[in-house]
């Protein structure tokens, strides 16, 4: 018998896109889910939109919001699952997301997995495709170097997310990035080499604006599971002094190049990618560009 899959809608003021990430659960080969609509304090049509489904969609109102991670640990509680899954109301699920990836982890009995993605525009455009490059394992000293997981794209067994791991309410910025981390710690991660979502990048996403909470953040979770001896010394002294890059790119957003030169020189020599991006700030290039440049 095919498991139940839950999916976790957020939602706050998100009436935009939402139809079109509701229907793509609703376009799914697999057929065994229920969505857990999570609003977060909604004062925008996002109810009524909500409201339109069927029973598969249940909804759920909370009067104050919360933070994401406090959100997302309330839906958890309420999704019936055996698999949980979350989708942002500007992001798409492809119609195999369910299907491949609940097959995926069934037969290797992977407690979490993540897939390729690709990024859209606000018009629903592929504009970038991301092939994971990693293979299934213990891959965690590889995450602490090159962190390539798309959330969209994860799904969790309920055993590991409800029983074991939380979202930290501590965190604003990355509280996908630290449950995600403090699994791979401890258990080996599911690589399904195929696309599942289509990620939306626009005006209007938050990541941007919180540029200056990157760093601290990814500290917060780095001090938590340094000590796990899966993790060797090399890996996260890498991940450690990524840190002044994470800052240089604050500084650099708010136009504050000294201070971003003084933090990337600690580090250029560490790799190309820094070397570059000090050139860049030594020669004041634009701080629009260089944004753009690295994706930020």
């Amino acid at each position: 018998m095919n498991p139940l899959v839950s999916i976790i809608i957020n939602c706050h003021n998100s009436e935009q896109y939402l139809n079109e990430a509701i229907d793509s659960c609703y376009n799914q080969k697999y057929k065994n889910w229920e969505i857990i609509f999570f609003d977060n304090a909604s004062t925008d049509n996002s109810k009524k939109i909500a409201k339109t489904y069927d029973k598969k969609l249940k909804y759920y109102f909370n009067d104050v919001k919360l933070n994401l991670g406090d959100a997302r640990n309330k839906a958890i509680i309420l999704a019936q699952g055996e698999y949980i899954c979350f989708l942002d109301c500007d992001d798409v699920f492809l119609e195999n997301k369910l299907l491949d990836q609940v097959s995926f982890m069934k037969l290797n009995n992977y407690l979490f997995s993540y897939t390729n993605y690709n990024v859209i525009n606000d018009r629903g455009k592929i504009i970038r495709s991301y092939r994971c490059k990693f293979k299934s394992g213990f891959i965690i000293n590889k995450l602490l170097k090159k962190y390539e997981i798309n959330f969209q794209s994860s799904m969790f067994n309920e055993k590991v997310i409800k029983n074991k791991y939380f979202f930290d309410s501590n965190l604003q910025y990355s509280p996908d990035y630290n449950v995600i981390m403090k699994i791979a710690s401890q258990n080996q991660i599911g690589v399904l080499n195929k696309y599942t979502v289509n990620y939306r990048i626009h005006k209007n996403a938050n990541s941007k604006k919180q540029l200056g909470l990157v760093s601290k953040e990814i500290k917060y979770t780095l001090d938590q599971i340094k000590y796990n001896k899966s993790i060797s010394s090399k890996s996260l002294k890498y991940a450690y002094n990524k840190l002044y890059y994470y800052d240089a790119i604050y500084f650099i957003s708010i136009n504050n190049y000294l201070m971003a030169h003084k933090l990337i020189k600690k580090i250029k020599m560490n790799s190309i990618k820094y070397f570059i991006l000090s050139i860049l700030i030594r020669l004041n290039i634009s701080s629009l560009f260089i944004l753009k440049l690295i994706r930020r």
